[in-house]
């Protein structure tokens, strides 16, 4: 066995290896013949052992006729953040291969096969990984020195270009494999490389978990992080943290607000917004493990970001709300909805803690802001305040030495009143109403109340009637579980605000007006 079954491409020679496009170039080394970079020795490969591949050409690819030649085998190894060839075979009349020298550790065997127009279709990869999840190499070598793999279909993918740090005429190659993409002309136009002939199936799993690339920059390689998961026939588009069908968009464009007028950064970030879905679905459609080890559906900005999400919330058999924390945005942003297999990173935070509607008498128990101090409750209310003697609660948290309530005003059952409960001994602080409001007037209001730092807000159908610096005990931020008072809620939206609701140099709390005001309008017709 050689390395000459790989050709050498001058034009890819940037790459630790190339694309597989067609018969000639299957299993393709970027090394020229006076290269020793795939020669194994012992001092550098520690131990090795024979293993034999035996390539089943039958059970996953349907007929023999379906592939043209014998599979092609290639052994390879990990050297300085890049993948090399070591040995390379075309299987033998029973479809075998046999490699003398496996080192026991970062190596890969990747098998392709061709289908009858030439094009590289099927194949397989195992690695030392893959091999010790499967109880198959331990510190004394391969437990079983004959292994059978299945070949599937491959798979592609389109890498979105901003998700790594990479210049024109870059390469992209998966660790391990020999699949490369090249920051071509047309990826720059498109925004998106191309990776193609992704072996999709492992030793005996009909899937791949890839953890990593390898970014080939003049000649030198680096390593980047990847969280990808392929399956056979896969043809879907990629980020750093998934791959994923895109499966949904929608765009957004941010109301005309004239507060925005007197700030230089006229830029909101993180605008929540309700996409409502008028059409039957089932939990599993929205609904998944934030916290798990991956997802199954997200959303995304065009870079494929991820972007924070609540929890759906019902509106019926027939339809539900999602809320999502929108990318920053100056004028209109488009965001995608995508299902695939999902590293957990924004989409597992309690930016937005919850989205739901609530009856008289429901506790949201996780309601804490006790980690950035800061609050943001909005909320819809259709309601008809009672003359009688009670004093009817909206909603409250903690108690009347620490915490807040929002409630009937005592001399007019229209308005309602805020307390805020400081916790300090302040009886004139605890004592102040802050936003009397008329809004139990038999019609729809929006209600905006928040705590961020130790700046209170009150917004009513998007206008802010108060706002004021407070002083608060540090017991305050610690609170946790708001309790609905007599109405029921709306489309009641718990969240926290960062650092951008007030930017360096801002003086006033004009920016939080303005997204309070955006808040309102990105929602009041839903």
């Amino acid at each position: 066995m050689n390395k000459g079954l790989f050709k050498f491409y001058p034009s890819l020679a940037a790459a630790a290896f190339c694309s597989l496009t067609g018969a000639v170039s299957l299993l393709t080394a970027c090394s020229d013949s006076t290269s020793t970079a795939g020669v194994l020795t012992e001092t550098e490969s520690g131990q090795t052992a024979s293993l034999t591949i035996s390539v089943n050409t039958n059970l996953e690819v349907g007929a023999p006729s379906e592939i043209s030649s014998r599979p092609r085998v290639a052994l390879m190894r990990t050297a300085n953040d890049r993948s090399e060839i070591i040995d390379s075979a075309v299987t033998d009349t029973n479809n075998e291969v046999t490699f003398k020298n496996v080192p026991y550790s970062d190596f890969s065997i990747v098998a392709m096969g061709m289908d009858p127009s030439g094009a590289v279709t099927f194949g397989n990869i195992i690695t030392d990984k893959i091999l010790e999840s499967k109880e198959l190499l331990n510190d004394t070598g391969f437990v079983e020195t004959h292994l059978e793999i299945n070949l599937y279909e491959t798979a592609k993918i389109r890498l979105n270009a901003a998700a790594l740090e990479i210049a024109p005429g870059d390469s992209v190659c998966i660790t391990g494999t020999l699949s490369c993409g090249v920051y071509d002309k047309t990826a720059q136009e498109s925004g998106y490389i191309s990776i193609e002939n992704i072996p999709a199936s492992t030793y005996s799993d009909s899937y791949v978990d890839y953890d990593q690339v390898e970014i080939i920059h003049d000649g030198a390689a680096r390593k980047d992080t990847v969280y990808w998961r392929v399956f056979p026939g896969d043809d879907r588009t990629a980020n750093k943290n998934a791959v994923v069908d895109i499966v949904s968009e929608w765009s957004f464009t941010l109301p005309s607000i004239s507060l925005l007028d007197s700030l230089q950064d006229k830029t909101l970030d993180s605008l929540i917004a309700p996409i409502p879905v008028k059409r039957h679905v089932t939990q599993d459609d929205y609904i998944v493990c934030a916290f798990g080890s991956t997802t199954t559906s997200d959303f995304m900005d065009k870079s494929q970001n991820s972007l924070p999400w609540s929890n759906s919330n019902y509106r019926g058999a027939d339809s539900i709300t999602t809320w999502v924390m929108l990318p920053p945005m100056d004028s209109a942003v488009t965001i995608y909805k995508v299902h695939g297999e999902i590293y957990p990173l924004a989409a597992a935070t309690n930016r937005i803690q919850y989205s739901d509607s609530f009856a008289s008498g429901d506790t949201l128990y996780r309601a804490t802001f006790s980690e950035d101090s800061s609050l943001a409750i909005g909320f819809w209310i259709h309601a008809v305040g009672t003359e009688d003697s009670t004093r009817h609660s909206i909603l409250s948290l903690g108690s009347e030495s620490t915490g807040f309530k929002i409630a009937q005003c005592e001399r007019n059952a229209e308005y309602v009143c805020s307390r805020i409960y400081s916790g300090l001994d302040s009886a004139a602080t605890d004592s102040v109403i802050y936003g009397k409001a008329k809004i139990l007037d038999g019609e729809r209001h929006h209600v905006s109340f928040v705590i961020h730092k130790k700046h209170l807000a009150i917004a009513i159908d998007g206008e802010t009637i108060h706002d004021t610096d407070l002083k608060l005990s540090s017991e305050f931020y610690g609170l946790s579980g708001m309790l609905v008072g007599d109405y029921p809620l709306e489309n009641l939206v718990v969240h926290s605000f960062g650092s951008y609701i007030r930017k360096d140099g801002e003086k006033d709390w004009t920016r939080l007006k303005a997204w309070l005001k955006a808040f309102y309008e990105m929602q009041k017709n839903n």
